[in-house]
């Protein structure tokens, strides 16, 4: 007779390991919305690489690297001049500072409640690329018609800092194997603008 308990025990495969840890990159991108300093909404968008580290199947940490390209900021200045000569001339400039480009870093500690639903919360630092305005200048000369010149372009560099940064937090949800879905809020805790340049300290 055979033991029953010797012979299933003899036909189990011993079960491989699999190390609780991982890595995964990612390719990540989408939309984004702001309000401005004009009570304006803007839109722009992100997308760039995440790497995520995770210590095991509830949290892992992540760090990015992504061109952001934020929504128009509202942030807008208007100066008054008035130049004495053989006549009277007055010039009016309406500045519109609008979109920034931006490198981002964004780091964040993320924490799985289920196998689909995670939790992040992180900050984020942005390396500066450029800045986007308008600006409309308007010259009205005593006894003539005004004549009004517009341009557009890159913001001169003194205008805004180099670098910003804030706080992240966010959620996302994993649709398939391969695909997640989610939202972020990110806040800024450091000034944009200088003092020293189109008055924009009102800005800070």
């Amino acid at each position: 007779l055979v033991d029953e308990s010797t012979l299933v025990a003899s036909t189990k495969k011993p079960v491989p390991y699999i190390p609780v840890a991982y890595t995964k990159l990612s390719v990540v991108g989408g939309p984004s919305i702001n309000p401005g300093y004009n009570g304006r909404l803007g839109s722009g968008f992100s997308a760039g690489l995440d790497y995520e580290y995770g210590f095991n199947e509830k949290s892992s940490i992540s760090v990015g690297l992504l061109f952001n390209y934020g929504g128009d900021m509202g942030i807008e200045s208007l100066s008054d001049s008035t130049f004495f000569g053989l006549t009277r001339t007055e010039v009016q400039t309406h500045s519109h500072y609008k979109n920034i480009s931006a490198l981002r870093l964004p780091l964040s500690f993320n924490f799985k409640v289920s196998p689909k639903h995670s939790f992040s919360v992180g900050a984020y630092a942005d390396a500066i690329v450029a800045v986007r305005f308008e600006e409309q200048k308007t010259t009205t000369i005593f006894k003539q018609d005004p004549t009004v010149e517009n341009k557009s372009g890159l913001a001169p560099k003194n205008s805004f800092t180099s670098f910003s940064g804030g706080a992240q937090l966010g959620y996302s949800y994993q649709y398939t194997e391969g695909l997640s879905i989610g939202i972020s809020y990110q806040h800024g805790l450091g000034d944009l603008s200088n003092d020293a340049h189109q008055n924009l300290s009102k800005h800070h």
